[in-house]
């Protein structure tokens, strides 16, 4: 009596033990958590003879969608936003307002991906769309210095910058100074540092600014603001009056 009371007693604890074990594995490996580690920041890309697909993830789920035909239709261009649950990512697309034909959002806004891996996409035709290269979302500005020291609007030449690049050298560090980012810290958190860079063969300088951790229209207002409180800077210190802002800030992307 007691001998099958301590089997039955054994075999029970077997019984559960394999159980329990199934069951974790069960959720942790079929339920694949570890899609939720997809790249972003990230460029992925779908290529054949009759297409390409470029699609940009961003850490602060927004998106780009690039549908490219190699045929006599329209590339079609799409902004976003997207959302993860499990292997599934969800793409939710508006158009640029470009497009000549919705052939991707036609049936709706919104896209389903599975998620294969950290690396891999596959969408509901069976193409898998690979990552690429890691990418930054910027926004970027065009300006141009104009000096009146001597009473008369004067730009601010390349040949003023010189060829060491000395003078933008020291625009870039006076825009990535504390006195400058204080205030727009306030508002909208940790600023990351701006990039300035003479666009060749002009008098007009690229402003860079690597905006990863706001939505677009917060990188553009910070973009806006750091400018403004840079030609404040130097009209104090240099007496240069005017910062003309040639094209107004706008979202891209660059790979890193």
């Amino acid at each position: 009596m007691t001998y099958k009371f301590i089997i039955n007693k054994i075999l029970n604890f077997v019984l559960v033990t394999i159980i329990l074990t199934l069951t974790v594995f069960v959720s942790s490996g079929c339920t694949n958590n570890s899609v939720r580690n997809l790249k972003l920041n990230a460029l992925y890309v779908y290529k054949s003879n009759k297409l390409e697909i470029q699609i940009e993830l961003y850490n602060d789920h927004t998106m780009s969608y690039k549908y490219i035909p190699n045929s006599y239709n329209a590339p079609e261009y799409y902004k976003g936003t997207f959302s993860i649950d499990g292997n599934a990512i969800t793409m939710n697309l508006i158009s640029n307002g470009e497009n000549s034909e919705n052939t991707i959002i036609k049936n709706g806004n919104e896209l389903t991906y599975t998620i294969i891996s950290d690396t891999v996409i596959k969408d509901n035709h069976g193409r898998k769309i690979k990552y690429k290269d890691a990418i930054e979302k910027i926004t970027t500005a065009t300006i141009i210095i104009m000096s009146n020291i001597s009473n008369d609007n004067t730009v601010i030449t390349k040949q003023d910058i010189g060829q060491d690049n000395k003078l933008i050298k020291t625009y870039e560090e006076l825009m990535n100074s504390k006195t400058i980012k204080k205030d727009v810290e306030e508002k909208y958190g940790v600023v990351n540092n701006v990039e300035l860079k003479c666009i060749e063969d002009t008098d007009m300088i690229k402003v860079t600014y690597i905006c990863d951790e706001h939505n677009d229209e917060e990188c553009k207002q910070i973009l806006k603001e750091l400018l403004s409180k840079f030609s404040e800077e130097l009209k104090e210190i240099y007496n240069i009056n005017n910062v003309y802002i040639i094209d107004e800030p706008e979202i891209s992307s660059r790979v890193r």
